[in-house]
């Protein structure tokens, strides 16, 4: 009986959260796992490589206007050449490792084509926005690509294109202009044109070559290979062999890295613009051919969804740029920030249900000003048209904290009129607290004023001058999106000041037996994932040193916590989170 209630009392919220959390991470790791490393039955119907290890290859890029190699015509009448790579082997040599820079203008693709026909049609094709192709043609060596020579054998060549054009739209930059700068009246025709998708060069390709040769059977094939491989039936045993598969990765590209084009390109008599262009070839291992081929189709139905295109692509460079093992803690360690988020939230709630009116040690002030700070960023998502699954957690974050300042709003305000009914005479029985507590709670409101003078001392000046220059040097939309913008740049920049005040409450009383410790440890735990990510996923210079500020406030927080006292009336947690009031008899160190 003793044991069986032993047991019952681990059966708390948190463990269950974490069994089932756990139990989800195990399963889908095994199943990750099965994918990038699948284990298939003995069987005598095979499905061969028809290319055999350490085949000597070359490979030859060239820029088109056409998607694919057509057999029946002319294709290298009309292609570019832009390079290649000889003695190359199908294996992974360190040799096979390559890279070549080439550089794209109207000059550079005549000296190269030898011909000012070819190269005026892809150059055109740029000035106007078209499609331009990078078609990759890999031989064994020493036979040829070209299907009209005579050397030429169909499965001893494969052939891959990607467009290098990469289409985007700036739906909030269509009629942005400097504010303070004088109208100009535009035709329909002009804002349709600054309206329209935006064409980029892309500035680097990876190539990659799958160097696996598993013999798959013909009844276990799985979905994801059967759909990317080529088939040919050998000539000579008449058998179906698989060729291998190529792999062209554009997607690690920031921002920054894609090159805008327009119809102002240079015709290349003077001034002449340079497009520069990285082609890299690799080997590439069949687990990491499994794991991008299962992301990208995931990708696929995230954007049906409504996923923005930048977030997409944020989640392609993180798996097409990262070690397996890494990306694989990396999910784990994303998992466990779910975890821990879901496990501060109900913390939080039962935190705050159970309070009562005892807000010693609780910035209101700070907590308000978390709030404008947290509206402000959901507006600003609401404006940028972000996704349910972004603003959502954003209502939820500013619904809970409406919530919380509502419920220490009227418990100082209870206060506030229980002491002026002291004051008169009049005694409320329900109002049960000391003269300990109030007095704390009165040095509180103190601490809490004269923090939040200090930082908005601090935070003005700052919030006005980045206003101000971005009203003078950075074109908006319009005044609502400056001051949107102008407000979350602020919060974003300086979150970490909203968390001052709740320092100098600490300092004046002495004590940090108030703060939610549970709450920050859960917290602090994903602040230093977050840290993780700053490494992993491409972001902006600002944005990954903010993902440090909340790291040095919780040191803070840990400082305090140790040369501050500890306050044995403090509310004690049961395992699951759950506030119970402690009663005893000692007073606290240092009264």
């Amino acid at each position: 009986m003793a044991v069986f209630k032993t047991l019952l009392s681990w059966v708390t919220f948190t463990t269950v959260s974490c069994v089932i959390f756990f139990a989800y991470m195990s399963i889908v790791g095994h199943n990750i796992y099965r994918i990038m490393y699948p284990a298939f039955p003995e069987s005598s119907n095979t499905l061969d490589p028809l290319w055999e290890e350490g085949q000597l290859l070359g490979v030859n890029f060239y820029l088109s206007d056409r998607i694919e190699l057509d057999a029946t015509e002319n294709f290298y009448a009309n292609a570019v050449p832009v390079g290649g790579f000889e003695s190359l082997t199908f294996d992974w040599e360190s040799s096979n490792f390559r890279r070549l820079d080439v550089n794209v203008s109207r000059q550079t693709l005549i000296e190269m084509a030898g011909d000012s026909k070819k190269a005026d049609n892809i150059w055109n094709a740029l000035k106007g926005n078209a499609s331009v192709f990078l078609q990759v043609h890999v031989r064994q060596a020493p036979f040829s690509s070209n299907p009209k020579d005579q050397n030429h054998i169909k499965y001893r060549s494969i052939y891959k294109s990607s467009n290098l054009i990469k289409y985007a739209t700036s739906p909030n930059a269509k009629n942005s202009r400097l504010l303070l700068a004088p109208v100009q009246v535009t035709s329909s025709s002009n804002v349709q044109e600054k309206a329209a998708v935006t064409s980029y060069w892309k500035t680097a390709v990876d190539v990659q070559l799958v160097t696996d040769f598993t013999r798959f059977p013909i009844d276990g094939l799985p979905l994801l290979v059967y759909n990317n491989l080529n088939y040919i039936q050998h000539p000579e045993d008449n058998r179906w062999r698989y060729l291998p598969a190529l792999s062209i990765n554009d997607m690690p590209l920031a921002q920054h890295e894609l090159v805008p084009l327009n119809s102002t390109l240079d015709d290349g008599s003077s001034g002449e613009v340079i497009l520069p262009l990285r082609l890299s070839w690799s080997p590439l291992s069949y687990a990491r051919w499994q794991m991008q081929l299962t992301f990208a189709s995931a990708f696929v139905s995230q954007e049906k969804m409504g996923v923005p295109s930048s977030d997409l692509d944020a989640l392609r460079s993180m798996v097409t740029d990262t070690h397996p093992i890494l990306l694989t803690i990396t999910m784990s360690v994303a998992l466990l920030h779910i975890l821990f988020d879901w496990l501060a939230f109900r913390h939080d709630v039962s935190y705050w249900r159970a309070k009562g009116d005892n807000v010693v040690g609780v910035s209101l002030r700070a907590m308000v000003a978390e709030l404008g700070s947290q509206i402000v960023v959901l507006l600003y998502l609401i404006d940028q048209d972000s996704t349910l699954l972004v603003t959502g957690p954003q209502c939820l974050s500013v619904v809970l904290l409406i919530w919380k300042v509502t419920k220490v709003q009227r418990a100082q305000r209870r206060l506030h009129s229980n002491r002026k009914a002291s004051a008169e005479g009049i005694v409320d029985k329900n109002f049960t607290m000391d003269e300990h507590t109030l007095r704390l709670l009165e040095e509180t409101q103190r601490a809490d004023s004269l923090a939040t003078s200090h930082m908005l001392f601090v935070l003005t000046p700052l919030a006005a001058g980045y206003a101000m220059y971005s009203l003078i040097y950075v074109p908006h939309a319009g005044w609502y999106t400056w001051f949107l913008e102008s407000l979350t740049t602020t919060v974003y920049a300086l979150g970490f000041v909203f968390m001052l005040p709740q320092l100098v409450i600490n300092y004046r009383l002495k004590s940090v037996a108030h703060l939610q410790w549970r709450l920050l440890i859960y917290r602090a735990l994903n602040t230093f994932i977050d840290d993780l990510f700053a490494f992993v996923i491409k972001m902006p210079t600002l944005h990954r040193i903010s993902c440090f500020r909340d790291d040095i406030v919780f040191i803070v927080y840990l400082y305090q916590r140790w040369i501050y006292p500890v306050d044995l009336q403090r509310l004690e947690d049961e395992a699951d989170g759950t506030p119970v009031p402690v009663d005893l008899s000692s007073k606290p160190h240092g009264e």
